[in-house]
């Protein structure tokens, strides 16, 4: 990958992350978990952060419309090529779905510069976004130019990941 990062253009590149991640992850399980399983960690329990009342029935709600929404387009996604509607969504039930909100301490780390999220690809076969309080979705097109992502109001962003590529 950074090898990918320096035949970009100069003002493409991505900036870097410098010392430890500055974010907060609280990764919350969406929907029924396999049964049987060789990977038990994608099924942790999941941490649940103080001072947020409510914290679960918002995960639940938000984590299963977010599904919806991604079983939608992969649907269209399999139509479109000439599969069974449900040749994707089949593969997604049990699937290790997750709901990741990011916090990040602005008042510490709040400074021009500071990155929260260095460049990356995701894995999976769809991730789902919706919009972001702060400037901060920049995608890289095929070229290596750099191009800020927007998420309008009321929508969600959906990506294909290396399971697609």
């Amino acid at each position: 990958m950074q090898e990918k990062v320096r035949a970009m253009p100069k003002e493409s590149q991505p900036a870097t992350i410098v010392g430890p991640d500055l974010k907060w992850r609280y990764m919350w399980n969406v929907g029924p978990r396999p049964l049987k399983t060789q990977f038990k960690e994608l099924n942790s329990a999941p941490v649940i952060p103080e001072g947020f009342p409510g914290w679960t029935e918002t995960m639940n709600s938000w984590g299963s419309k977010m599904i919806a929404a991604v079983e939608v387009v992969a649907e269209m996604a399999a139509i479109g090529f000439g599969l069974p509607k449900d040749a994707f969504t089949s593969l997604m039930k049990q699937a290790p779905h997750v709901l990741g909100p990011t916090g990040s301490d602005l008042q510490n780390h709040g400074q021009e510069g500071i990155v929260f999220a260095g460049y990356h690809y995701d894995t999976n076969f769809l991730t789902i976004h919706r919009k972001c309080r702060f400037p901060s979705l920049n995608i890289w097109l095929k070229n290596g130019q750099k191009v800020e992502g927007s998420v309008p109001e009321g929508c969600l962003l959906i990506q294909t990941g290396k399971e697609v590529i």
